[in-house]
């Protein structure tokens, strides 16, 4: 049998026998009411006839009395309205005759009251007759009326108190049934308690006895003793059990045995690959404690071993922002985006500082949840060396550029302006172009130093709280003619509570008016929109550049921030450098940028500056 039947069937003799008590107790219940309701009502019944037959009798005795008296007419009149009364309450009696003899006593009264009435119709008889002395009614009235009156009211309490001692016997013998049904009710319900009580200690314990076998064998197995068993001693579900689990932990044997070999094979080719690879790995866990480092790592971070180990990310990699992607990582699973420079530390050493670009990998499990991350230090010191040196080379070369194009331009000048009269068109037109490609050579160079400035840090910016409408308004003005020449839609919103941002008043106007003028380039002649959008948060303000012009297209807007970068297919405006220009400024004031487009619905650059709170 299984477990399942066998407490389905100890269960269901328990409900059965609780079902059988409140049945048996319902039907004690409603019996002893249905009989004390019947005896009571009809008891009731007999005492209220009894007791206006009494009442009817007594007005009778008065209506005889105001006859003696002399009233006779009145006195007839209301001893016959009375004595359809004790009729009507003596019929109710002999309809609800239930009490042993009863029916004799109501007979008794009805002869008497026969008499009753006989006798005074006597007595009105006489009275009619003037020659009846007084003393002969009087006679009349003491033997024949007057007692018949108090035998038939004595039969009547007679009555009445034979019903109330019925009713008191009623409710002593309702009383002791009630009795019977409680103490009855209260034996078979304990009997069913305790029955209930033995079969829950029996089939618990049928239950828990090898439940604590398979968990002390559970343990054992994750101890890594897989060479256990359970006993099996039924045929139930939990003998089952015992044998399904026994011939798990026979397989558990066979394949630990069979793959632990494997197991650390592969666990030493890793540590030996983790050992010999020349970039710094680093492994943390979930909650951002290292659990594995290589010798490269700790060479990178100037630390034994032993103290890089179940260490947190900020006590062993010294960049916060480093330590915020991880955790981003960690909750998400997704690295966030970030830009080049951001992947970069830089860490001092006896050789002087070294840069390391970090690679960050979340390793995942069949759920899709992090369980581990895997961040490569891969020194890159020589890149920034060569990029340093490539900057100020840049920055040397236009330097020197800019003397020798100062000259040349002065001297296209003075050409155009003393010999156009002497050249013919084509002359001049030639003239005309190489002064245009001077200028145009002239602030590609002054860009280049700027930008090489900039990267270089020989610039310094002068931040202090400013507000944003300042360089917006310098915009808008600045550019007034350009828009109303093309008959462009400028659209400025900006809160009204706004806070001040900390940044430098004339570089973050140099920023805009570059974005302003990239959009005012390429949104369409009559139906060009641009907007100038301003929304913050509490650390940041966000200012958003946006056009209604063809887009940029996907493959070109991870590269639109680099040097001299020119969309194909779309007329060339400038040098290139003016959105690399923007990016080092606002990477200067500790901000990003950044594009959003779609090719063909026009693009969105916004860039964030730090409030100034």
């Amino acid at each position: 049998m299984t477990l399942q039947k066998k407490i389905f069937i100890g269960y269901g003799v328990a409900v059965i026998l609780l079902g059988l008590v409140i049945a048996w107790s319902v039907g004690h219940i409603i019996a002893i009411s249905q009989t004390s309701d019947v005896m009571l009502h009809e008891n009731h019944k007999s005492i209220l006839a009894a007791e206006s037959m009494i009442e009817a009798l007594e007005r009778q005795e008065n209506a005889v009395l105001m006859a003696f008296l002399g009233s006779r007419e009145i006195g007839l009149q209301q001893f016959r309205k009375n004595e359809v009364a004790f009729l009507k309450s003596l019929t109710r009696a002999k309809d609800n005759v239930y009490v042993p003899g009863e029916s004799k006593l109501l007979k008794a009264i009805e002869a008497r009251y026969s008499d009753y009435v006989h006798n005074f119709s006597q007595f009105i008889e006489l009275a009619n007759h003037t020659d009846q002395s007084f003393e002969t009614r009087k006679k009349l009235y003491q033997e024949a009326i007057a007692p018949v009156a108090d035998q038939i009211r004595d039969k009547c309490i007679q009555l009445s108190d034979t019903n109330e001692d019925i009713m008191y016997e009623n409710n002593l013998h309702t009383n002791r049934m009630a009795d019977r049904a409680v103490w009855s009710t209260a034996a078979v319900a304990a009997a069913g308690l305790l029955a209930v009580v033995i079969f829950s200690l029996i089939i618990s314990r049928r239950i828990t006895e090898p439940l604590n076998h398979l968990m002390t064998a559970a343990k054992q197995i994750t101890n890594g003793n897989y060479a256990v068993s359970v006993p099996a001693k039924s045929n139930d579900e939990l003998g089952r059990l015992a044998t399904e689990f026994n011939q798990m932990a026979a397989k558990l044997e066979e394949y630990n045995q069979l793959n632990v070999g494997r197991i650390i094979a592969e666990k030493q080719k890793g540590e030996a690959i983790l050992k010999n690879i020349g970039d710094g790995l680093i492994v943390f866990d979930h909650a951002l404690k290292s659990t594995d480092i290589n010798p490269a790592a700790c060479d990178i971070l100037r630390k034994p071993s032993e103290k890089c180990l179940s260490k947190s990310c900020s006590e062993i990699i010294p960049d916060e922002k480093i330590c915020q992607r991880l955790q981003t990582i960690a909750e998400t699973g997704e690295a966030p985006e970030a830009d080049e420079e951001e992947s970069i530390i830089a860490i001092e050493n006896s050789g002087g500082k070294k840069h390391y670009s970090c690679s960050m990998t979340p390793i995942v499990d069949d759920t899709n949840a992090v369980t581990g991350i895997v961040m490569m230090l891969k020194d890159i010191t020589w890149f920034k060396e060569l990029e340093r040196l490539k900057t100020e080379f840049v920055m040397a070369a236009s330097h020197e550029l800019r003397t020798p194009l100062g000259s040349m331009g002065m001297s296209l000048g003075l050409l155009l302006d003393n010999t156009s009269d002497k050249l013919d068109t084509r002359e001049r037109d030639l003239l005309q172009g190489a002064n245009d490609e001077l200028k145009r050579l002239k602030s590609m160079v002054n860009d280049l130093l700027d930008l090489s400035k900039i990267e270089s840090g020989q610039i310094e910016m002068e931040l202090a709280p400013i507000s944003i409408h300042s360089p917006i308004d310098h915009v808008k003005n600045s550019l007034q003619a350009h828009f109303e020449n093309k008959r462009v839609e400028l659209e400025v919103k900006i809160p009204d509570d706004i806070p001040q941002v900390r940044a430098d008043a004339d570089k973050i106007t140099w920023v805009l008016t570059n974005l302003v003028s990239n959009a005012l380039r390429y949104v369409p002649k009559n139906t060009g929109r641009i907007g100038i959008y301003v929304k913050f948060s509490e650390k940041f303000v966000y200012i958003s550049v946006m056009d209604n012009g063809p887009g940029i297209p996907e493959f070109y807007q991870s590269k639109i921030f680099q040097k001299f970068t020119q969309i194909e297919g779309y007329e060339p405006g400038g040098s290139g450098l003016g959105l690399s220009i923007s990016k080092e400024i606002i990477r200067a004031h500790g901000g990003t940028i950044w594009v959003e487009s779609q090719h063909g619905a026009g693009a969105k650059f916004t860039f964030t500056l730090a409030t100034a709170l």
